[in-house]
């Protein structure tokens, strides 16, 4: 997944997420009201900025396919057996994402 693959709303997400930031600071530094920038994460509505990030690391990578899949922390969880705070340390890069890269790649 290249980040011209990406939804314009990914890219929001995914700038969020490495500003560690929620979405109603994130539409603070926008601009814009927090249902509005909700909605352009989602892609819901037009108008959301196209966000340049660069090249997605792994854990970045194994997150949105995830998202892509409608899949829960806790249905991964479950499925690599294991719990779900450590889903959200893979996903976040705090640590080795190499069993959810084994996972989405299989």
């Amino acid at each position: 997944m290249a980040p011209r693959e990406l939804t314009k709303g990914e890219r929001l997400l995914i700038e969020r997420r490495r500003r560690d930031c929620n979405q109603r600071t994130a539409a603070l530094l926008r601009g814009v009201s927090q249902s509005r920038y909700q909605a352009w994460e989602l892609d819901k509505e037009d108008g959301a900025p196209d966000v340049p990030i660069g090249k997605l690391k792994p854990h970045e990578r194994c997150f949105l396919a995830r998202r892509r899949a409608g899949g829960t922390r806790e249905w991964l969880a479950g499925e690599l057996r294991c719990s779900k705070r450590w889903v959200t340390l893979m996903e976040r890069g705090e640590v080795a994402c190499d069993r959810l890269t084994a996972f989405w790649e299989s």
